[in-house]
């Protein structure tokens, strides 16, 4: 490939070759994410395999949080609209429990999709506060255009509020008192925030790439099942398309939503079952 690649020696020689989801062990194997090494990674494709990471729930629990404050479970939900309405005043928005909450966390890179969210000419962000009954509540930090950007919509628009950084306490509250948690990302390895938004009722908005189509099952309006809002196509239309469905459903499809948090709260992606994975590999190996 023109240079020396460690990378590239070391998937020559491995046995076996472990990447962090299975959509992900895929992927890297196009031209589009395999980073040059995609014709190699294909031709060890048999080796090549996908394990989840796993959630600490010891640490992203509703039911034992030390960051919220009210606790709750998928058997009892009181505590948390004791958490939205906390919310709404750390970020000084209006308290009202009926309107949906949009909560992110997240490092503000390309890599996350904040281009097309909030990009200042045609950004999914302001269309959605403009144009969609919600309020919208993001933390991070990163990309100096897009912490200019956040803080512009913040005082253009009431119902968008972002603090600059990374506060943990803040993060758990919005983990625990929005209803939904947008994670748009162009290319998500694993991803761990929507594991975390799942065992608190918080009905991801993702794209369906690497860990994220794992691990969140789209929204079948049939049927009434699915565990949050799957989108393909990275643009701000499909964002804001997708986006405006879950809040449909969120005011029009109670039943449906509720059923979809309790669903998605009971999901348990562990990493005892990443261990076991692991050491099932392992001990494959040493025979």
């Amino acid at each position: 490939y023109g240079s020396i690649n460690v990378l590239q020696a070391g998937i020559t020689t491995s046995e076996k070759i472990t990447t962090v989801s299975p959509t992900y062990a895929r992927e890297i194997q196009t031209s589009a994410l395999g980073c040059t090494l995609d014709g190699l990674l294909r031709s060890r494709s048999k080796d090549l395999i996908g394990i989840l990471n796993g959630a600490d729930y010891d640490e992203w629990n509703p039911e034992t949080d030390r960051y919220i404050p009210a606790h709750y479970s998928s058997k009892d939900l009181s505590g948390k609209k004791v958490c939205k309405e906390a919310l709404q005043k750390e970020f000084g928005l209006a308290v009202n429990p009926d309107i949906p909450v949009i909560g992110m966390v997240a490092r503000l890179t390309d890599q996350k999709g904040i281009g097309d969210l909030f990009g200042p000419m045609h950004g999914a962000a302001y269309q959605i506060c403009s144009k969609i009954k919600v309020q919208f509540v993001v933390v991070g930090s990163g990309d100096a255009w897009c912490e200019r950007e956040l803080e512009s919509i913040s005082s253009r628009l009431d119902n968008f509020k972002a603090k600059i950084g990374y506060f943990e306490r803040i993060a758990h509250l919005i983990e625990a008192g929005a209803d939904l948690f947008m994670m748009p990302s162009k290319y998500e390895p694993c991803g761990l925030n929507q594991l975390y938004s799942l065992r608190y009722g918080t009905l991801p908005i993702v794209r369906r790439t690497g860990g994220l189509a794992d691990t969140v099952s789209n929204y079948n309006e049939a049927k009434g099942t699915g565990t949050g809002f799957v989108f393909d196509d990275l643009t701000p239309q499909a964002i804001f398309d997708t986006t405006g469905w879950a809040v449909y459903t969120y005011y029009n499809k109670k039943e449906h939503f509720n059923a979809m948090r309790i669903t998605a709260m009971e999901q348990r992606f562990s990493w005892d079952k990443s261990v076991t994975e692991y050491m099932s590999l392992y001990s494959l190996l040493l025979k």
